[in-house]
This record gives structure tokens, C-alpha cells and sequence, in this order.
């Protein structure tokens, strides 16, 4: 009988230091706050301004342009990014609309409607799907 005791609050004992184990585990990391998805690379820039150029149908021109434009951007929010100070939400949406700003100065009116629509629907930062 005594066995059987010990037996139990060892499983007892076992279950309570999982459940405690997982629960701490599960926890998210400390830290600032969330996380903002790393700055795109080179070929990831290229990359959304290929599918950029086809939805808004660009010149060979225009998406040279622009991806220069795209190219100036992600530098300059990797600059204001990699500090040990995390730059003011107001400071990034300026950049943010400088650099939409810049974009459309390169676009037809139709184009501009477009990207705007592009913008709004998020298509900028999220993969295509394969069919």
C-alpha cells in the first residue's frame, strides 16, 4: 500500500513539474515589444518590384526607376533600424510616405490608383502563392 502511494505522488509530482515546464515555455520572449520583420535583402528587393512591375504593368524604365527608389529606401530603414535605439513611429511613417511620394512621381495616374490599391491590400508584403 505504501508503494502505491509513493507511486502516485511521484506521478503527481512528475505531472505538475511538466505542466509548470510547459507553461514556461510557452511563454513568448522578453523583450521590446514585438517583432519587426528583418529589412528585405538585395534579392528580395528585386524580387517585389518584379511583382510591382507586373501588376502596375511598368516600363522597363519605370522599374529601373523604382527600384532604385526601392533600393534608396530599404538602406535608409536599415540605417534607422540597426541603432540600439528603435526610431519614433512618426519618423518611419514620414519615410514610409516620402518613399510612397517617390514612387508615384514615377507613375502614371492609372498606375498611381494602382499602387495605391497594392499598398492598401498588403500584396507588398506578402509571398505569392504557386498555382
Amino acid at each position: 500500500m505504501k508503494q502505491s502511494k509513493k507511486n502516485i505522488l511521484s506521478v503527481l509530482a512528475l505531472s505538475i513539474v511538466l505542466l509548470f515546464s510547459g507553461i514556461t515555455f510557452a511563454q513568448a520572449p522578453k523583450g521590446d515589444g514585438p517583432q519587426k520583420p528583418p529589412v528585405p535583402n538585395e534579392k528580395q528587393v528585386k524580387k517585389m518590384v518584379n511583382e510591382l512591375a507586373e501588376e502596375l504593368e511598368l516600363s522597363d524604365k519605370q522599374e529601373t526607376e523604382i527600384l532604385a527608389v526601392y533600393q534608396s529606401h530599404f538602406n535608409e530603414v536599415k540605417d534607422k533600424t540597426s541603432g540600439k535605439e528603435k526610431p519614433k513611429k512618426e519618423e518611419m511613417d514620414a519615410l514610409k510616405s516620402s518613399f510612397e511620394k517617390e514612387v508615384k512621381a514615377l507613375l502614371s495616374e492609372e498606375q498611381q490608383n494602382k499602387f495605391e490599391n497594392y499598398m492598401k491590400e498588403g500584396k507588398q508584403n506578402k509571398p505569392k502563392r504557386k498555382k
